[in-house]
């Protein structure tokens, strides 16, 4: 299934529990961020009879729209054009990586868990097949690795073999080390995947 979401709706169904439109709206969020707004190679037709359903039953797709995706703290505006600054492509521009560090986090007063979506920004580049992610940790001396791709590669393979899961596409790690010293082990490891990658 594409998100917890979508299990939580088939086992109330199963339980002939009533969907409301506040349950429906919270299994709503589930499904539309676990598919990336349905862009993800998770985004079944199920997946997409359940968000029906769930707007039949009185999701407020267009409330979730707003505040998820939609509203942003002017702070939070300004701390995306400070990553984006950090964009460089490797690998003969297979490999697109951004970083943020800590003293950026903390002048901008934004929350880690709201730069999530900042790991989308190396992939969605042209030409791009894996973007990545480097996030200084709370944590002294340790960097959150947050990796995407397309085309079929496999980024869960890379983080597994630094402690780290996820799945094909999407996956991440925590890594020891300076932001300097985690991009060069990481870049290590993908270029030699993808000398195999056809």
């Amino acid at each position: 299934m594409c998100a917890t979401g979508e299990i939580v709706l088939s086992l109330l169904k199963g339980m002939d529990i009533d969907i409301t439109p506040d349950i429906a709206t919270a299994l709503y969020v589930a499904i539309v961020t676990d598919t990336g707004r349905f862009t993800h190679s998770n985004t079944t037709a199920e997946a997409l009879r359940a968000a029906a359903f769930l707007i039949e039953r009185g999701a407020r797709h267009e409330e979730i729209s707003k505040n998820v995706y939609n509203t942003n703290s002017f702070n939070l505006i300004q701390l995306h054009a400070q990553v984006l600054s950090t964009i460089k492509l490797h690998a003969r521009n297979r490999i697109a990586t951004v970083w943020l560090t800590k003293e950026m986090l903390e002048k901008a007063h934004v929350n880690a868990i709201d730069t999530q979506e900042f790991a989308d920004i190396p992939v969605s580049i042209d030409g791009v097949t894996i973007g990545v992610l480097f996030r200084e940790m709370t944590k002294p001396n340790w960097v959150k690795v947050s990796l995407r791709s397309r085309n079929g590669f496999d980024v869960n393979a890379i983080a597994n073999k630094f402690g780290g899961g996820g799945h094909k596409y999407a996956s991440g790690c925590e890594i020891e080390g300076s932001i300097a010293n985690v991009q060069q082990s990481i870049l290590g490891e993908l270029e030699k995947a993808l000398l195999q990658y056809k």
